[in-house]
This record gives structure tokens, C-alpha cells and sequence, in this order.
């Protein structure tokens, strides 16, 4: 999770940002939906912390894998 978000401000962090980590995630690590829970608790932390309004994870589709990954 760290090394896709950590470019972005959490206030610049939106559903399309989400979502294309997502289906990045999906492609290349076998457990990516393991990874948009742990994603969404952190943003859910800063919507305590008052950085965000709303978790844009919550609108975020969970692609089904499109090919074999390594990991």
C-alpha cells in the first residue's frame, strides 16, 4: 500500500486514485484484497483526524484477477 499511495496528499486521494491502485493491486499481488481493507482503515483514519470527509475506498470495486499473478 505504501509504495502506490505514498506520492499523493491524503486530502488529494479520490475514488479514481483508489480504484487505479486497485486494479493494479489486482494484477500484481495474489492477496490485493487483503490490501484495500488495510488502505480504507488508514483513510478512516484520517477522516478521525478531520483530513478527509468521506473514504473514497468505500465506493472503490474490487476488480476479480484478470491473469495469474507471482506473488
Amino acid at each position: 500500500m505504501l509504495p502506490a499511495m505514498s506520492l499523493y496528499r491524503v486530502d488529494k486521494i479520490n475514488v479514481d486514485v483508489c480504484q487505479k491502485h486497485v486494479d493494479e493491486w489486482a494484477d500484481k499481488v495474489k492477496k490485493y484484497r487483503v490490501i484495500k481493507p488495510y488502505t480504507a482503515k488508514v483513510l478512516n483514519f484520517a477522516i478521525k483526524r478531520s483530513y478527509l470527509q468521506t473514504n473514497p475506498f468505500t465506493l472503490v470495486d474490487t476488480p476479480k484477477p484478470s491473469k495469474p499473478r507471482s506473488n
